[in-house]
């Protein structure tokens, strides 16, 4: 049986480990990497593997017509993302930790900051008597855009894009909901 890592995190995963990429691939028959996700290129992805898997994978490509003309602007953004922007990983975690650690402080919401190792941050919003739907909904009405990831379970990602300043609006604003939400609740502990 083959073995296929979808490594769409991948770099986030080595930027927090420092365990190298080379060794998260030899473990496997063949395996993805996206230049978009964390590492800010616009567009990209790449299958590695043997020969025959690369064969094999052309042909199912050209089967479900898929192909792009002019692909070396979108190698040239993906080599200038892996060239410049991996060590930019590290702040986006560095900022995510900041977030939940402010976030574990709102009441209502559970985080375990220690828990969060890179850019992303699932919290349950179910003590606020409404489903995550609802929840990020009003975020976004205050200008905050966050992904509903489970119908009780909101994730935050934090990337490239994103500086120290939006964190602590960030938190602000999920604060803010979470106090219009909390309006006539009473915790039991």
């Amino acid at each position: 049986m083959s073995l296929h890592m979808d490594g769409a995190r991948l770099f986030n995963a080595h930027v927090a480990t420092n365990i190298p990429l080379s060794y998260y691939a030899k473990f496997v028959d063949s395996l993805s990497v996206c230049f978009a996700k964390g590492l800010g290129a616009p567009f990209g992805s790449m299958l590695m593997g043997k020969k025959e898997v690369i064969n094999k994978a052309r042909i199912y490509r050209k089967q479900l017509g898929a192909g792009f003309h002019q692909i070396g602007m979108y190698a040239a953004a993906a080599l200038y993302a892996l060239k410049n922007h991996i060590p930019r990983l590290l702040t986006d975690h560095l900022l995510t930790k900041k977030l939940a650690i402010m976030l574990s402080k709102i009441k209502g919401i559970n985080i375990d900051p220690s828990a969060v190792e890179t850019n992303m941050i699932f919290f349950n919003v179910s003590n606020f008597n409404v489903n995550s739907f609802e929840f990020v909904d009003r975020c976004k009405e205050k200008g905050l855009l966050l992904f509903p990831w489970l119908p009780d379970t909101v994730r935050i990602v934090v990337s490239r894009n994103v500086n120290d300043k939006d964190i602590y609006d960030a938190a602000d604003i999920i604060e803010s909901v979470c106090k219009e939400l909390t309006r006539g609740i009473v915790y039991v502990s």
